[in-house]
């Protein structure tokens, strides 16, 4: 973009001389429309590597380094009867837990079956007594 800047530049000098050689206002009209043009396309062009270059000072490079380490199968402790009931019995531990507190997250719903089972169930005991 420079170079087309530089070459529009040095197009805007030659038109400028032979505005200074005209001899006549048809040709003086011709040559300031042609200059007019130019300065417009020199001045966006400008604009344009302004803003590329604004970009540039702004912008942002973000790297994610990691180290891969190798990998080290230990069959001692995998491979142990003991070791696999130990983890069995923590992980059940764990699942028992977690069903435990869902139950306890949703007691709203709770809330609204109690109130269900009831009104079926009175509504059960009207219908027996009529």
């Amino acid at each position: 973009m420079e170079i087309r800047l530089d070459n529009k530049r040095n197009y805007l000098e030659r038109y400028n001389d032979l505005l200074k050689q005209a001899k006549n206002v048809q040709e003086i009209l011709e040559i300031e429309e042609k200059i007019r043009v130019l300065e417009e396309e020199i001045e966006s062009t400008t604009g344009r590597l302004k803003y590329l270059s604004d970009l540039v000072d702004y912008s942002t490079l973000n790297l994610t380094i990691s180290k891969i380490e190798e990998f080290k199968y230990n069959p001692d402790n995998r491979d142990r009867f003991s070791e696999r009931l130990k983890q069995s019995l923590s992980k059940g531990w764990y699942g028992f837990v977690d069903f435990l507190l869902f139950m306890i997250r949703i007691w709203p719903f709770w809330i609204i079956v109690a109130g269900i089972v009831y009104l079926w169930r009175k509504i059960k005991r009207a219908k027996r007594k009529k």
